[in-house]
């Protein structure tokens, strides 16, 4: 056992509850790292930050947008796996996209009551590592 400053342990029923998905697919999805349409980013991290963002939309996606989400989760990891620079662009605008069109929705959602836990990296202002967020 080694002990540490930043980690807590103790009963699952003592955890904090998990952010809404909601709210935080529409703060992952403002992330100023994610505006690469300029194409001067980490292609992969952020792509791996959107596939953050997707996933929690797709968790709390109403019938008339669940296709559309589902598409750019597709072309998200599409390129996460095969990693074709010439589509990389398409993917980010098209995300884009979709959140700008669900953001007034997004918006309306609960807010979390507590953010005095481990937070995942887009939270905090940065962008997913390659294979994670936290």
């Amino acid at each position: 056992m080694e002990s540490a400053g930043s980690f807590a342990s103790g009963p699952k029923a003592c955890a904090p509850p998990p952010l809404p998905d909601a709210w935080l697919a529409r703060q992952v999805a403002k992330l100023p790292a994610l505006d690469c349409e300029n194409g001067t980013c980490d292609m992969v991290c952020t792509a791996t930050t959107w596939r953050f963002a997707i996933s929690a939309l797709q968790r709390v996606a109403i019938d008339n947008i669940r296709a559309l989400v589902h598409q750019i989760a597709t072309d998200t990891d599409t390129f996460i796996r095969q990693r074709h620079e010439e589509i990389f662009l398409d993917v980010v605008k098209n995300n884009r996209l979709v959140f700008e069109a669900v953001d007034g929705w997004l918006a309306l959602q609960p807010e979390p009551t507590q953010l005095k836990y481990a937070l995942p990296l887009p939270i905090l202002g940065e962008l997913c590592g390659p294979s994670s967020c936290y």
